[in-house]
């Protein structure tokens, strides 16, 4: 598991230019999605905090997307679940 910077936009990161423009702005960027901009912006004009989870099931281009769905499901409600605990430890310490 990781934390970091989730850039968040309308179109597939299919194409390698693309990609490489994405990361020239956003150097520390860890990964890209298509959902949270809608929720962030939902959240700002409400002014509700809220917090992005994602699970990565592939790295596009890279080839290595070895996992099949229920493979990765499993391993996903795991992560998520394991991460979700550990969030509401901390929430409620503090």
């Amino acid at each position: 598991m990781r934390e970091g910077l989730i850039a968040t936009g309308d179109a597939f990161m299919a194409d390698p230019a693309r990609v490489e423009a994405t990361r020239a702005q956003f150097p520390t960027m860890l990964a890209v999605e298509m959902e949270g901009a809608a929720i962030a912006q939902a959240c700002y004009l409400y002014q509700c905090p809220f917090v992005v989870i994602r699970a990565l099931s592939d790295i596009p281009g890279s080839g290595d997307n070895h996992l099949s769905f229920d493979e990765f499901l499993e391993v996903a409600a795991d992560h998520s679940s394991r991460m979700v605990d550990q969030m509401l430890k901390q929430l409620s310490h503090g």
